[in-house]
Order: structure tokens, then sequence, then C-alpha cells
């Protein structure tokens, strides 16, 4: 009696590592003769499309991947109510995760590097057990299940691999991408809401069409197998203008092995509607990049000059929409002008990264812009919210330099002190700091610091028996007839006079 084919799943967003595993899996298959029909996912979110895919009973997974986690798999999968084997692998010893994944079903870990011995022993095991309950996966049927299992077929046919041949029946397709989305990465609840939404379009426009649909770099992609004609083309784009979606679709069908191209194209199609912005008049004929323009427009940024700033982004999106140049090109363009601008203005970097992960993060908001118009506006908000921050920063800090000289004259306004040793200090320009402080406290360095000796020198009258010229060295003065002039400029009246005046 035959032994059936077993399938096994290997999620790992490290190559090398689902490479190593399913060498051990050809391993074992020519030591035992079992037959084992290995797949490979890079992260969680795949590996659920393929168990909605194919017949998986057994899953090794790494426990941290990026953007789905081996236990938020774990989550989905348990949701969908698949019941087949999950062995855990860590790299970290991490036995708070292990224990997590233990509870969601796991029924065994392995710990990076991988021990031959070890994986062939545990691989033996879940195999036993996949044969004593005689059933492979199953996963609960309805809208979840399909949108995984589609999402699937939309990536292989995108891909122009030839796994994607089961999905089209008569080999062709048309294709249609368009613009659901306001963010480039939408959760399964927003993917879930346009596949329903798709589905009802098309079918009340093609009725009974076999249609596939799934995310294609950030926007919603439609796969129309049937009916697959020019007229079907037609139809489709006259019921999405009828929903007032932008979209951007092929003319006629495809063969699969062409659909990388027509995916392509349609993209190309769909980022022309980003351009909104009526024709406006623009002196500026240089071609994109716009390198003059880019260099004014980072300049006005870093000295927070808001008026030619927004002069210079209208006449560079004025340029763009003149132009319109690949959209993935104006998307690096816009964001490059963040990152000159940090590299000319040090300030910047740290006002950047005080929105980061906010609604006022400027780059997920050039990634994630479907309409020149709205960005443009956008861009000028976060940019005007960022400048306004360097200035309110650049205040704060002189307010904080000026502080500091006050601190250090407290100190040491008995000895020597400049303001060019002070300013060497605090690493600042003496003449910037010469101004600084004298716009922050109305008076000059050398004013400030007199004063303060006649304060010092006058409590010391006050609290002490010492003779005027002790006091006159104890705040900084050797010469004893420059204090008496100092101290009578000041307060009006000879030392001698003002320690009379205390006893009166």
């Amino acid at each position: 009696m035959n032994t059936p084919t077993r399938h096994i799943l290997v999620v790992d967003d490290d190559s090398a590592i689902r490479r190593e595993i399913c060498g051990f899996l050809e391993e074992y298959c020519r030591e035992t003769g079992v037959s084992l029909l290995a797949y490979e996912a890079e992260n969680g979110q795949k590996a659920v499309e393929t168990v909605c895919a194919r017949p998986i009973d057994l899953i090794f997974s790494d426990i941290k991947m990026p953007l789905c986690t081996g236990t938020q798999m774990m989550e989905k999968l348990r949701a969908l109510g698949y019941t087949g084997q999950i062995v855990i692998i860590s790299g970290f010893e991490d036995y708070h995760l292990i224990r997590s994944s233990m509870k969601l079903g796991a029924v065994d870990y392995l710990l990076k590097p991988i021990a031959q011995e070890e994986f062939g022993s545990i691989l033996g095991d879940c195999l036993r057990r996949v044969g004593e309950r005689a059933s492979r996966h199953a996963v609960s049927a309805g809208t979840p299940e399909q949108l995984y299992r589609e999402q699937h077929a939309v990536d292989l046919l995108a891909a122009g691999s030839p796994e994607g041949e089961g999905s089209l029946p008569g080999g062709s397709a048309i294709v249609c991408v368009t613009d659901l989305f306001h963010e480039r990465v939408p959760d399964e609840a927003r993917r879930r809401s346009a596949f329903v939404q798709m589905q009802a379009v098309v079918q009340e426009a093609l009725e009974g069409a076999e249609l596939l649909q799934g995310t294609y770099r950030g926007s919603w992609a439609l796969v129309l197998a049937s009916p697959c004609t020019a007229d079907a083309a037609r139809e489709l784009r006259r019921a999405l203008r009828g929903q007032r979606i932008r979209f951007g679709c092929c003319d006629r069908p495809y063969a699969r092995a062409d659909l990388p191209a027509a995916f392509s194209l349609c993209m190309e199609r769909l980022s022309l509607f980003f351009y909104d912005i009526p024709d406006l008049f623009t002196a500026v004929q240089e071609p994109f990049p716009y390198e003059s323009l880019m260099k004014q427009l980072v300049s006005a940024v870093c000295a927070c000059d808001f008026i030619g700033f927004s002069g210079f982004l209208s006449q560079l999106f004025a340029c763009l929409c003149r132009d319109k140049p690949d959209l993935e090109e104006t998307r690096r363009l816009l964001s490059s002008i963040l990152y000159r601008a940090m590299t000319q203005n040090n300030a910047l970097i740290a006002v950047a990264g005080q929105y980061k992960f906010t609604e006022h993060d400027l780059l997920p908001c050039i990634e994630e812009a479907t309409s020149a118009m709205e960005l443009r506006r956008r861009m000028m908000e976060i940019l005007h919210l960022y400048m306004e921050t360097m200035q309110e920063r650049a205040v704060s800090r002189d307010s904080y330099n000026v502080s500091k000289v006050k601190q250090l004259l407290e100190q040491e306004y008995m000895k020597e002190i400049s303001l060019t040793e002070i300013s060497e200090r605090l690493g600042i320009h003496p003449n910037y700091l010469s101004t600084l402080f004298k716009t922050e406290t109305g008076i000059t360095y050398s004013q400030y610091l007199r004063s303060l000796r006649v304060k010092k020198a006058s409590e010391m009258m006050r609290t002490t028996n010492l003779k005027v010229y002790e006091i006159a060295e104890r705040v900084g003065y050797s010469d004893t007839a420059s204090f008496y002039r100092v101290f009578k400029e000041e307060l009006g009246m000879s030392p001698a006079r003002y320690k009379r005046s205390l006893s009166e």
C-alpha cells in the first residue's frame, strides 16, 4: 500500500534556513522512502495564503518574522480552523514565545541552529500523527479562506509563476488594478471589504464572472478569468467608472505568461490618476528630477522659509503633473526632500524623529498618497509643522545656552572669565553667543558680569566684615580703583558710602 504524499510548508524570512530545512526533508525522503512535497513562505501572511491554497499537513515555522510573526500566523490559522501540525523554530531560545506558540496549538519546537537528527525525529513523530488522524488540513469555508487563496493566486500570476496556471482554466485573463486604499499595506478588514465590494460590482456587470482578487503593490488587483474578451474588459471599465473608482485596466486578454507585463501596464495607467492638479503655468523648464528647483526647495526648508518653501513646492508639483514621470520615481523624489534637508540641517533629524509613526510622519504620507493635489496639501502642512518645530527648538536651545552662561558666571564671576572662553565650552561661535546673550537679556555680556559682581560685593558688605579691597578681590577686581568706579556706576554711591548706609 502506497503512503500518500505529505505536504510540508517551511516558513522563515531567511531563505538560507528555508533551503536548509528543505534539504533535510529531501534527505529524510531518501532515507525513509516517504513521499514529501515541500512549499516555502517568507512570512506568516504568505504561509496563511499557502495553507488556504494547498493541502498542507505540516508546518515548520520561525517565530520572529517581519510583517506577520509565527504566533500571529498561528492565530490566523486557528481562526480559519486549520488542524494540521505546526512545529515552531526559534533562534533565540525565547521560551515565553515558545510557550505562547504551544498554547496556540504547536506540537513541538526546534532551536536554531537546527540539528538534523533532532529535526528528523520530530518530523517522524509529526508524520505519524498526521497518518493517525487520517486527514489533512481543514479550513472553514467562507470569505477569509477565499481571500487568502485568491491572494496566493494573484501573487503567482503577477510573478509569472507556472504554479498559477491552475487558477486560469482558459489560460488567459484580463487584469485591472484599482485604487481602493489610502494605505500601502491595508489590514485584513480593509482587504475583506474590498473583496466583497469588487465581487458585487463585477458580478453586476458580468453575471457569472470568474474573478480573482488580491493586493498588488499597495493596490487592489482584479484578475478576470471568465468571460475573457475585449468586450468584457470594456464592461469592467464601465462598471468601475460608474463606481467612481480609479483604475488601470487592460484593453484585451493576456496569456498567463504575459500577465506580469499586464500588471505593470495596469499600474502605469493607474498612476496617471495620481497627477490630478490642473495644468498650471510653471517657468521651470529643466527636466526631471528638476535639480535646481530641488536645491531651492531644500534650502527653504532648512532656513524655515515658509513663503519660499510653499512657492517652490507648488512649482515642483506643477512640473510633476506636467511631465507625469513614473509614480515610484515621483515618490522617491518627494521623499528625498526630507533626506536632503536632514543632511543640511541636523536639527531636522530630531524633528522628523519626533513625528515618526504619527499622522505627521512625512514618508508614509508620500508612500500612501493617491492624489498629487492631496499630497501637495499634506506636504505643505507637515513640512510647515516641521519648520515651526525647528524654530521652537532653536528658541529653546538659545534660551538654554543663555541660562548656561548665567549659571557659569554665577559659579565663576570672581575669575577672569571671557565670553570667548565660555563660547568654547558651549561649542558656540563667540559672535553668535554675544548677540544671543544681548537679545535674551537686554544687556551685553560685560554689563551683566559687572552687575553680577557688584551684586555679590553688596551682599558681602551686608553679611561680612571684610575690607572693601578684600571684597573687590573676591568678586574679581584686582584693581580697587576700578571696583570703586564700577560700584558707583551701578548703585549710584561709593562702596564706603554703601557700607555706612547699612548701619544708618
